[in-house]
């Protein structure tokens, strides 16, 4: 048993550093989705794993959670209901879709917010990213709607915000929705206000669903970790030497857990990892010092309470899916 406990909490290998981890590749790339947007309205720009589905199995796992929902009885909710009966999910909570807050990190183009909008969700939600390209183009396309709405552009209502916040090194206090004016500021925060020193205070309101569709995946692809020096061995040759580090994906989990409220979700949907890895990620206690001083300060801890389902595949003799999403809840101990 103690070797399966031991083997359940080692930190899953690290992925090969990719541009897409690069903050240059996303502020490229939404340079060009703004652009075309400009010129042709229709064109929303990507949908991540749109292939798979995952933006609409995602919200039909939070309409699951509201009995009340005009959605909850339909069929493609089936799947959610029954995986919330399964053992073990009994403690997810129930959500309303008046009031459930949502914070979207990594929010891109906005996508997910504006497709719970679209489902009937009418609380506060708030879209955040590192790079101020995808803050423009998301606030882009919620004039575009807007307009198409016949709405007044200048005044948001009930609109989606979106706001630069880098989540490795921002101050989460600054996140909570108390703390945040009814439409949110369009100057992204200081740099100075954005230097992470310690976890929320324990009667501060976090988010009620925080949500993550690829943005770990990204911050997984990245690597900081590395810093190459110089040296000279005996025959006065100079090599190259590598010191390696933590990696900035170890410490997303540290960087989450103070934006989500007491008994509050997190669902993440990742094509780069499976669901004993990001179970693994954030359930366990292997991580940073950071995250080591979070859990032992506030005793706050992720604990998987449901999972989505989606077509799964055979390979060599292994099942498999080629997408996972699991929903974590805050809770403590």
């Amino acid at each position: 048993m103690a070797g399966a406990q031991q083997q359940a909490q080692e930190k899953p290998a690290h992925l090969e550093p990719s541009e897409l981890g690069t903050k240059e590749y996303w502020d490229n790339l939404y340079v060009n989705e703004i652009s075309n947007h400009a010129h042709d309205p229709d064109d929303k720009g990507t949908v991540w794993f749109d292939d798979s589905d995952a933006e609409a199995k995602m919200i039909a796992f939070l309409n699951a959670l509201d009995p009340d929902a005009e959605t909850s009885d339909h069929s493609d909710d089936d799947d959610c209901n029954q995986q919330q009966r399964q053992p073990g999910n009994g403690s997810l909570p129930r959500l309303h879709q008046s009031t459930t807050t949502f914070l979207d990190l990594g929010t891109g183009n906005g996508s997910l917010l504006f497709g719970l909008r679209d489902a009937g969700w009418r609380g506060k939600m708030l879209g955040v990213d590192y790079s101020a390209k995808s803050v423009e183009f998301a606030r882009q396309i919620a004039r575009s709607r807007r307009e198409e709405d016949g709405e007044d552009t200048q005044q948001g209502g009930d609109d989606v915000e979106f706001r630069e916040y880098d989540i490795l090194n921002g101050r989460p206090e600054t996140l909570l929705p108390s703390t945040l004016p009814s439409r949110a500021s369009s100057e992204p925060i200081p740099q100075q206000q954005q230097q992470q020193d310690g976890a929320v205070g324990e009667g501060e309101e976090g988010w009620d669903v925080i949500l993550d569709k690829g943005t770990f995946d990204a911050i997984s692809l990245y690597s900081s970790s590395s810093s190459s020096s110089s040296q000279q061995d005996d025959n006065n040759t100079t090599t190259a030497t590598t010191t390696s580090t933590r990696r900035p994906n170890e410490g997303y989990k540290a960087a989450v857990l103070p934006l989500v409220r007491e008994g509050g979700l997190f669902l993440i949907t990742s094509c780069n990892w499976t669901e004993d890895e990001l179970a693994r990620w954030f359930e366990g206690d292997f991580d940073s010092q950071q995250q080591e001083a979070e859990r032992q300060s506030q005793q706050w801890r992720f604990s998987k309470v449901g999972r989505v389902d989606y077509p799964s595949f055979s390979f060599g003799g292994v099942k498999g899916q080629t997408i996972s999403t699991l929903c974590f809840m805050k809770v403590r101990g």
